[in-house]
């Protein structure tokens, strides 16, 4: 009776940690004169101090990261841990910048508008 009431207890408990949600980063880049969406450009992931660095899902421990933008002009990054990252966009001689503030858990948006 005692180990039912234990599973019955506890295994709801395993089960909810195990399916936490994820950490990701989406970030829009977005043209400043007309707000359409650059598709192709550039968005390098980075952090101030070479010490500090980010776990991308799936991938080891970096300093810096380059994504290409898809054709909404979007990149959607899974992240392991909380963190704030630096995130320089360039395309085609346009520039932007912006900070990604991670939650835990949480999915945080960034737009970046590129300008000349």
């Amino acid at each position: 009776m005692r180990k039912i009431l234990f599973a019955a207890i506890f295994l709801p408990l395993l089960i909810s940690s195990c399916t936490q949600e994820e950490t990701k980063g989406v970030i829009t880049v977005l043209d400043l004169a007309t707000k359409a969406p650059v598709s192709s450009a550039n968005v390098v992931l980075s952090m101030e101090n070479a010490t500090n660095g980010f776990f991308p899902c799936n991938e080891d421990f970096t300093t810096t990261k380059t994504y290409s933008t898809n054709g909404s002009g979007k990149v959607e990054i899974c992240f392991k841990h909380p963190s704030v990252i630096n995130v320089d966009v360039s395309q085609a001689g346009r520039t932007g910048k912006g900070r990604l503030s991670l939650q835990e858990g949480e999915t945080t948006n960034l737009t970046i508008y590129l300008s000349n």
